[in-house]
């Protein structure tokens, strides 16, 4: 290693209420400080290790991942270190045996599969049991300076040497300046439910410009620091990121593209006879990118989930880009035909994206739970997990918790949280002072600023664990290979690392979400078909759902009872599911607060219609509403794919890149295929305007389905729609609303 130390106890935000640096950022600081190496060690969970291992490889920094935890049976502490991809697996399944309840001693776990780990404990006899099962080459002896004292630092090395194991120094970092260690104060006072003024932290200097200093016990006792660069050298940790890791449909990744082939062409056959040629081009185009990807399989166990729910009159339908599929169409795991609806299949995937697909499976909400059960049936419970949100302080939290440590009672402090906006904002301080005045008259101008100061010192830190509202992933082997798992509040099984994570330790998402509307639509037409003896089919040009849309009278159906979305089906005098799919994406806040909605109607009814040819009801009417508008234009306009064009648009609205570096690249582009300047300008400004604001008609198209088959059993089976609409509470108004639009 380069330098003489490496700091082995470095605590991250994930060390919830307790650590404030970043994960990432501790890489960045490890780097500017001169260190080689440097331990990640949170407590009890690796929230924070993917982003950690990343940061540190970006900044050429050598990562190493681990985690302090407690034996149940002991107490004993323990600081287990990954040194091979192996040891990664099994500090994972070890964290989820502590944090799931299932150890009953930590020495007992570790003996399971205790390959590629090295343990560090601050109590000798104990590092000893560790030696017995990791081995003695793979186990030291702690001392930790800012933690304990000069004789007990002493005493621990006598002991070590007694016991023919080797010790070597950490120190706490919680924090990066001696200015943070107030911040960690603050957190552990409201993790403990005490005063400030009763809170101290177990360590002092926890800062990580302290532990720099560590030098000087290693004139007082030689060799410690020594031990630290033996330990990150003996680190050959490699997390292959990126790579996709999903269980096989088939024996071979050749026979599963097979199997997808197969399926894809025999129903395109079905479904493509007046139009095979252009449909087959198309799949042709998909099939390659997805295998090329290795995301055979991923289709088709999304497709089995899926049949599943079919096969047991479970009402399912796909949402989101993934309805830009023409695979994912002719699987059924989506409604929406792409070719008909212009959906295009680069917005969802293509070669140049770094995520993996996000294939959206709306389930009826009263059985959304069958179907997960038949996902962990399936692919067993060890190879199946929810996916965790971290659930982060804002504004009102995070005034609410600092309230109560500096004194406030919780009534006092639930005013003041309730009088706050939910998000920060720049002036966030002077809010909580302001209302603090309200909430307690008699308080001081220094405690309302004091309150103030630690509330948005802590905004953005994480609180607690959640479950992602339809996230699930399932794994080619257990899931502590690639991620320790933890139960959440709701006693369900979660990953400990969020999506983000998720997916780049090569696990693929899929959203199981219960959908409401779903039940009322399947419900009904059960109920009519029951009643009336009729088969109901949802037919595209009905007068009575025309007249119902035109009219905005649509109160109760799917995404189309807001008062914004009825006044606006008025005003663009919507008729069909087109309609219904072009007023989802221009009814959103980005469109209407920059006036796209009102230069759409004017256009649509030729009062600002650059060409008499645009009036075409369901086009766009030269504004790029759809996100796949915009990806036309760069593409027409510079020569590129549609793929490179999707991936130009994604660079436009995160705004990594100044708007001068991405109008020259714009620009350059446009000029290397000999396009006109002036029009290459004005579709630059078209593309940067738009890129904010335009939305996904995928996504668009998948809802409008839904809401125009809302609005046809309204106006055709109000009966039968508003028993479905009652039982599942389904709206986003009081039941008592509805009931007055059904007697209406």
């Amino acid at each position: 290693m380069a330098t003489s130390f490496v700091p082995l106890r470095l605590r991250s935000r994930a060390s919830r209420l307790l650590g404030t640096i970043p994960p990432g950022e501790l890489a960045r600081h490890l780097k500017e400080a001169g260190f080689a190496a440097g331990a990640l060690m949170d407590i009890e969970n690796l929230y924070g290790a993917i982003d950690f291992y990343e940061k540190c490889r970006e900044h050429e920094v050598k990562p190493v991942i681990g985690a302090e935890v407690r034996c149940p049976e002991s107490g004993r502490r323990a600081g287990l270190i990954a040194l091979t991809r192996e040891g990664y697996a099994n500090l994972c399944r070890i964290v989820s045996d502590i944090k799931m309840g299932q150890a009953a001693a930590l020495a007992e776990s570790m003996a399971a599969a205790p390959g590629g780990i090295a343990a560090l404990s601050d109590h000798p006899g104990y590092a000893r049991t560790l030696a017995d099962i990791l081995g003695s080459d793979r186990v030291w002896v702690e001392v930790t300076p800012n933690l304990q004292g000069a004789s007990r630092i002493r005493a621990s090395l006598t002991e070590a040497k007694s016991v023919g194991l080797k010790a070597l120094v950490t120190w706490e970092v919680l924090c990066l300046d001696a200015s943070g260690e107030r911040t960690s104060r603050v957190l552990k006072s409201i993790a403990e439910g005490k005063l400030f003024s009763q809170t101290r932290l177990a360590a002092s200097h926890v800062s990580f410009v302290a532990s720099q200093g560590i030098g000087i016990v290693e004139r007082q006792h030689p060799g410690l620091l020594a031990e630290t660069v033996k330990v990150a050298d003996m680190v050959d940790l490699n997390l292959d990121i990126g790579k996709p890791h999903f269980p096989h449909a088939e024996r071979t990744p050749e026979a599963s593209f097979a199997s997808l082939k197969g399926l894809t062409e025999a129903a395109l056959s079905s479904r493509y006879n007046g139009n095979r040629p252009r449909a087959l081009r198309r799949l042709q185009v998909e099939l390659d990118v997805i295998r090329k990807l290795g995301l055979s399989d991923y289709f088709l166990v999304v497709r089995e989930i899926t049949e599943f729910a079919r096969s047991r009159s479970i009402a399912t339908t796909g949402r989101g880009s993934g309805a830009g599929s023409l695979v994912s169409y002719l699987l059924d795991i989506t409604q929406v035909d792409p070719i008909a609806h212009g959906l295009l299949f680069e917005r969802f995937l293509n070669e140049h994206r770094p995520d993996y697909p996000d294939l959206d499976i709306d389930i009826s909400w009263k059985r959304r739970d069958d179907v997960i059960d038949f996902v962990y049936k399936r692919y067993g419970t060890s190879n199946v997990a929810m996916i965790s949100t971290h659930n982060c302080f804002e504004l009102r939290s995070a005034a609410r918790e600092a309230a109560k440590v500096f004194g406030l009672s919780p009534y006092e402090a639930q005013s003041l949280s309730s009088r706050l906006p939910y998000r920060a904002s720049d002036d966030g301080a002077e809010r909580i002072e302001k209302v603090l005045e309200t909430v307690r008259p008699e308080l001081a101008l220094t405690s309302r600023r004091q309150i103030a100061r630690a509330a948005t010192s802590i905004m953005g830190f994480p609180h607690h664990t959640g479950i992602h509202c339809g996230g699930i992933v399932i794994s080619d082997r257990p899931m502590t290979y690639y991620t320790p798992l933890e139960m959440a509040a709701k006693g369900i099984q979660v990953t400990q690392f969020d999506m983000r994570a998720i997916e780049k330790i090569g696990l693929v998402k899929i959203d199981l979400l219960g959908n409401r509307a779903l039940s009322v639509i399947e419900e009904a037409k059960s109920d009519i078909e029951s009643s009336h003896q009729i088969k109901v089919t949802i037919e595209p040009d009905d007068a009575r759902t025309e007249s119902l849309i035109t009219r905005g009278k649509t109160l109760s159906c799917f995404q189309l009872e807001s008062p914004a979305m009825r006044n606006l089906l008025a005003m663009l005098k919507a008729k069909d599911q087109d309609d219904a799919t072009l007023a989802l994406a221009l009814v959103r806040p980005g469109p209407s607060a920059g006036g796209m909605k009102e230069r759409f109607i004017q256009r649509r009814f030729n009062e600002e219609s650059p060409s008499r040819n645009s009036g075409r009801r369901g086009t766009s009417y030269h504004l790029p509403v759809y996100q796949e508008d915009v990806m036309r234009i760069i593409s027409s306009t510079t020569g590129v794919s549609l793929a490179e064009a999707d991936i130009l648009r994604r660079e436009i609205k995160q705004g990594d890149l100044s708007d001068r570096e991405l109008e020259r690249k714009f620009m350059f582009l446009a000029d290397t295929v000999g396009m006109e300047r002036e029009r290459s300008t004005d579709a630059w400004r078209q593309v940067r305007r738009f890129s904010a604001y335009s939305f996904p008609k995928a996504h668009a198209a998948s809802y409008g389905v839904l809401a125009y088959a809302s609005a046809y059993l309204k106006a055709n089976f109000p009966l039968e729609f508003y028993a479905a609409c009652l039982r599942n509470h389904a709206g986003m108004y009081p039941t008592w609303a509805h009931v007055n639009e059904a007697r209406r």
